[in-house]
């Protein structure tokens, strides 16, 4: 079998085509990632900060549950992730809360008050069961607030809230405080967050 000499110019060719090949199939990954990224981050990059973490329930198993290589989740009850932060106009910032029901949740209501500067620019209230939406002032924007089903029993629950700007936001830190309360007035949730634009 004879092998054929290549130039140098035929060498460049080869290259090119080869590199053309790799960028196509890292766009493809780069799109199907991007896509996949809820998934993605639940199941890969955030699955570290829950107690059921594979290689955390391994390691519990052969050395015990106070091994001080595993992180405290004594609080692992309740969390919350804010996902396109700081704010991009005309793409939704998203709130997932997850957290435990002490009772069943037969009906309720939710205050939710925003403050700019340590002046109050924002507050609503609402039913703790239905879809809302709030006009933000200035026609900045609208927050959808998704209703929990009642009843919801209790346990693990977790809400979804979303929000969508018209426009960047002046520039400083907003102050959101969220209550949530049972059928008996009791508080279900307490949520202050602090978020720079």
């Amino acid at each position: 079998m004879e092998e054929k000499q290549m130039t140098f110019w035929a060498h460049l060719e080869d290259l090119r085509w080869s590199l053309i090949r790799v960028v196509a199939v890292l766009l493809v990954f780069v799109i199907v990632c991007f896509c996949a990224m809820p998934y993605l981050f639940d199941h890969f990059v955030l699955a570290p900060t829950t107690s059921d973490f594979p290689l955390y329930r391994w390691l519990s198993q052969i050395s015990g549950s106070n091994n001080p290589l595993l992180p405290d989740f004594s609080n692992d009850n309740y969390s919350v992730e804010i996902i396109n932060n700081p704010v991009v106009p005309g793409q939704n910032t998203t709130v997932f809360g997850y957290g435990m029901l002490d009772k069943d949740l037969t009906s309720g209501t939710w205050t939710l008050s925003g403050y700019f500067k340590g002046l109050k620019v924002l507050s609503k209230k609402g039913n703790l069961c239905q879809d809302s939406t709030i006009n933000l002032p200035l026609n900045s924007g609208k927050i959808y607030i998704n209703g929990l089903t009642c009843p919801t029993p209790a346990g693990k629950v977790s809400v979804v809230e979303k929000a969508i700007f018209n426009y960047k936001p002046p520039t400083g830190v907003y102050s959101i405080k969220c209550q949530m309360f049972d059928q008996d007035k009791e508080e279900v949730l307490c949520l202050n967050i602090d978020v720079p634009m």
